[in-house]
Parts: C-alpha cells; sequence; structure tokens
C-alpha cells in the first residue's frame, strides 16, 4: 500500500512538475499591458536656457551682459503605461505613453541697457516651467534566451510633446519691476529606440528592466530623452 501511494505521489509530483515547466515554456501570446518606473533625463535644461536667453535679446537688443548664471535639473522620476499584442514566442507591436519628470529652468543676469543714451544697470531673470510626455507606437522583437529570460529590442516613433510656462523679469533700481509672461510648446516626433531584459515570474505576468531612448534629429532640433525603468507586464 506504501509502495502504491509512493508511486502515486511521484506521478503526480511529476506531472504537476510537467505542467509547470509547461506554462512557463509557452511563451505568452494575445494582449498584454504593464507599467514602468525609472530615471530619466530630459537634455532639455542648457537648451530651454539659451531659448530663454535669444527672448531676453529680442527684448532688450542693447544690452550689456555682465554675468549670466543658469540653473536646472534635467534629471527626475518618470512613468510608462504601455499595452501591446504578441503575435510570436519572438514579434510584439505596442504602444506607450510616458510622463517625464518636470523640469524648472532658472536663468538671471546683471545687464546694463541704454535708456535715452543713459547706461543703466538692470537685473534680468527668466523661469520657465516645462512638462514633457511622449506618445511612442513600436515594434518588438524578444530573443528568448531561457526558459524564464528573455532579450529584447523595439523601434519606432515617438511623439514627444513639451508645454512651458515662461516668465521674464527686469528689475532697474528705483524703476520697479517688468514682467513678460507666456505658454510655449513644441511638439516633434522622433525615433525611438529600446533594449531590456524581461524575466517570467508566472504564466501571465513577468518584469523588465530597460532603457529607452527618444532621438533627436540634429544638435539643434528639441532635446533627446532617456529613460531606465522597471517595469511589470501582465499577460491576458
Amino acid at each position: 500500500m506504501k509502495t502504491t501511494n509512493y508511486f502515486l505521489m511521484i506521478i503526480y509530483i511529476g506531472l504537476s512538475w510537467g505542467l509547470f515547466n509547461q506554462s512557463l515554456e509557452a511563451s505568452p501570446v494575445g494582449l498584454y499591458m504593464g507599467g514602468q518606473l525609472g530615471w530619466d533625463n530630459v537634455h532639455q535644461g542648457h537648451f530651454i536656457a539659451e531659448h530663454l536667453d535669444r527672448l531676453v535679446k529680442k527684448a532688450f537688443p542693447d544690452k550689456k551682459i555682465d554675468n549670466f548664471d543658469e540653473i536646472y535639473h534635467d534629471t527626475g522620476m518618470a512613468e510608462r503605461f504601455f499595452v501591446g499584442y504578441q503575435f510570436n514566442p519572438y514579434f510584439a507591436l505596442e504602444t506607450g505613453y510616458t510622463h517625464f519628470n518636470s523640469l524648472e529652468v532658472n536663468t538671471n543676469r546683471n545687464a546694463t541697457i541704454s535708456i535715452f543714451h543713459t547706461p543703466v544697470n538692470m537685473d534680468l531673470a527668466t523661469h520657465a516651467f516645462v512638462q514633457t510626455f511622449a506618445i511612442d507606437f513600436v515594434a518588438k522583437g524578444i530573443l528568448p534566451i531561457s526558459e524564464r529570460f528573455s532579450v529584447y529590442g523595439k523601434g519606432g516613433l515617438a511623439y514627444l510633446n513639451a508645454n512651458g510656462k515662461v516668465r521674464i523679469s527686469a528689475n532697474a533700481p528705483g524703476t520697479g519691476e517688468a514682467i513678460i509672461s507666456g505658454n510655449p510648446s513644441m511638439n516633434v516626433v522622433y525615433p525611438t529606440v529600446s533594449i531590456g531584459l524581461n524575466y517570467d515570474l508566472s504564466q501571465h505576468v513577468s518584469a523588465d528592466l530597460s532603457w529607452n531612448r527618444i532621438q533627436q534629429l540634429s544638435h539643434r532640433s528639441f532635446p533627446s530623452t532617456d529613460f531606465v525603468a522597471l517595469g511589470f507586464i501582465y499577460h491576458f
């Protein structure tokens, strides 16, 4: 009786292990969705500071700059939400929405301008608050390297949108403060690429670590973005 029980137990364990392996080896095919959270670099600070400087030069063309300071932080936290469809173990199509960290850029200048041929010392300050998001459409190539691990690459296009609030203030001793403000925005379509490592936690849930770049087309255009993230994916 004990021998029969042991035999049945071995068969049960073997069948269970076989089904477990089968569930892991069967690569998910169909709809999936997920989210990513990580560190980003929008590379916009110096670009925006230069743009603000051009606005100041346009508003005060006859000024002489004594010194110039710019303060910004390009890095922060970003998140991405995405949905896709995997056609086979090696290929998927995906679209996602990325919200990058909000950026603040401050510049300060001590300048001398000429008013009726009289030099006047003036403090010129600018402030920009910029929010950036991207919507991407990518193809995903997948290479399984073990039962649970796979590497992947993505390539496609990203619609990049930046909305800002800008304020320029001029302050001269004894004359008060003058303020100019605006709400500029910029929209571009850039190529985007990603590489990543995926780990299957179960038949329906996996985790991944990835790096993404949205690439500017020239050094004079709106800057590129970088995003390194940890994500989780649910396969339906």
